[in-house]
């Protein structure tokens, strides 16, 4: 029976899991007591009513505690659905007009897009020098991308605290887990990644770089230096030859005993 898994990469103006994961993984790699614990601060800033983004990770930080501020002008606001689904009692959750009314109490800020606004309104949503200044030296600025005049600087190049390309990043690594997760479950992550890695062989090469990935062979002896790469047997360090038990092993190699 065919068995069909669909990844929800965003709907619309509703949901938006993938990227909420990402989000989620980038504020743990950074502030990750904060996160684990709940106390935190966020504000979630902008584009309220209709941010795939905001509402993904809404429900994502439904599961854990904090305080958050919903900032946008009046006529922005969460969809009722989602404020019952992210009811949580150690998540609190408070509208606010302003980002500079709060900026020295927020841990993780998390902008995005204002369309459809004129200058007054977005300028209170824009991050300006005021607003940096006001911000935590410890705080970090998440931003699903792209950016529009909600950053009318390159302000990850001014500030460290910007780090919404190294959330990009993460994305990647993310979305290749869920691929794996759901398509390839029996795999070793960590196996990959080591057959991957390069050692030092010897034998008739002379101290040449080699992926363990292309030995296809290790000697059963324990004490025996020597692995096979295609028809050749070849010495490598024995502590890592051990690791390398995983591959067949075809019993002693023409080195330890008579043909």
């Amino acid at each position: 029976q065919l068995k069909t898994r669909i990844i929800n990469a965003g709907t619309g103006n509703k949901e938006h899991p993938t990227q909420m994961l990402t989000d989620l993984y980038s504020i743990s790699e950074y502030v990750h007591d904060q996160f684990e614990t709940g106390k935190i601060t966020y504000a979630l800033v902008g584009n309220l009513s209709r941010s795939r983004a905001i509402h993904s990770l809404l429900i994502g930080l439904g599961n854990y505690g904090g305080k958050i501020y919903l900032v946008g002008p009046p006529e922005e606001s969460i969809p009722n659905h989602l404020i019952e689904i992210v009811k949580n009692p150690l998540l609190t959750l408070h509208t606010v007009v302003s980002a500079k009314e709060i900026a020295e109490e927020v841990d993780v800020w998390y902008f995005t897009q204002l369309p459809g606004q004129d200058n007054t309104v977005t300028s209170q949503y824009t991050v300006d020098e005021t607003l940096r200044n006001k911000m935590k030296e410890s705080a970090i600025v998440l931003h699903p991308l792209p950016y529009g005049s909600e950053y009318q600087d390159v302000n990850d190049l001014k500030d460290p605290r910007f780090i919404h390309y190294h959330q990009t990043d993460n994305g990647t690594f993310v979305r290749m887990a869920i691929l794996k997760t759901l398509f390839s479950p029996h795999i070793d992550l960590h196996l990959v990644r080591a057959e991957n890695d390069k050692v030092e062989v010897t034998g008739h090469l002379t101290n040449t770089p080699m992926l363990l990935k292309e030995i296809n062979a290790v000697c059963a002896i324990t004490q025996c230096p020597y692995v096979r790469i295609g028809s050749d047997w070849v010495t490598i360090d024995i502590i890592i030859k051990e690791r390398l038990f995983y591959k067949a092993r075809i019993g002693a190699c023409p080195h330890c005993r008579p043909l």
